[in-house]
């Protein structure tokens, strides 16, 4: 297996294309940020779903994660005491996305002192 990296290390080609693939994606979260930062501050509201645009930027699960990482809510919903309490107290109110190989590998690789 690390013979297989090796050689994909070293091959120009193949690190050209690993560039150029990076650099769509790149584009494609740039675009899509873009489009986010326009709309960001409207609140989204079909039924009892509230999307991550409403008002502290969190998502129903973003709500319930809250939720299960801090126990001293004092009977409020996750997003209402964050903007209450934890926003002052420094409490982050998301949760971590699941991280894929790629990006991993990729923070690993323009972070090389890590």
């Amino acid at each position: 297996m690390f013979d297989t990296i090796s050689k994909k290390l070293t091959d120009h080609n193949f690190i050209q294309s690993a560039i150029e693939l990076s650099s769509e994606v790149e584009l494609k979260q740039t675009s899509k940020t873009k489009t986010k930062s326009k709309t960001k501050g409207k609140n989204t509201q079909g039924g009892n779903n509230i999307s991550s645009q409403s008002e502290a930027g969190m998502s129903d699960a973003d709500v319930k994660c809250y939720e299960a990482k801090f126990s001293d809510l004092e009977g409020k919903n996750g997003r209402e005491h964050f903007l209450e309490y934890g926003q002052d107290e420094g409490r982050w109110a998301h949760c971590a996305q699941n991280l894929t190989s790629y990006m991993s590998q990729r923070y690993l690789d323009t972070n090389p002192d890590l």
